[in-house]
């Protein structure tokens, strides 16, 4: 694993969490300021799925991000009749607001904006196109609460679904 000046006990306790989520999915885990715009993600996420790799953030997180984060990557394994199960599920169990997806939609209009002042107008488009496609945010929202849960449940919390 790449530790780009991390202290040695925050690099260790980085290591027991991977082996910890290495026995429900077999994923790397490492900080996202290792990625190239890593810097600037630290600076709003906790935690991210990306490409099979849980990536957290080197300055602190909430206890059970990496199970949340574990989550997303157990539902890229899903099949799309499975994943609409837990959709079934969890639109009963969770309420969707519209604040919820004009707060994910200006997340995306965000990262759209970042990719455009970066000069990489096909990811800028791209997501662009995905802070308006209501279905794609609906059904996000829906797996972003379902990863909650399931860091609340990991977390100890007493829990139903």
């Amino acid at each position: 694993m790449l530790f780009r000046s991390v202290p040695l006990e925050v690099a260790n306790q980085l290591n027991e969490i991977s082996n910890r989520i290495k026995q429900i999915i077999n994923v790397e885990v490492n900080f996202l300021n290792v990625l190239k715009e890593g810097d600037k993600l630290e600076d709003t996420l906790y935690g991210m799925f990306r490409k099979n790799v849980i990536y957290l953030n080197s300055k602190g997180f909430p206890k059970g991000t990496e199970w949340h984060e574990a989550f997303h990557g157990i539902f890229t394994l899903l099949s799309k009749e499975e994943k609409n199960r837990v959709y079934s599920i969890a639109r009963r169990v969770f309420p969707v607001v519209e604040d919820d997806i004009k707060e994910l939609s200006g997340f995306y209009s965000r990262v759209a904006q970042d990719y455009l002042a970066a000069g990489n107008k096909r990811k800028a488009e791209s997501y662009l196109k995905l802070s308006t496609d209501y279905s794609f945010l609906y059904a996000k929202v829906l797996e972003e609460k379902v990863a909650d849960h399931f860091q609340e449940y990991m977390n100890g919390q007493p829990t139903t679904f």
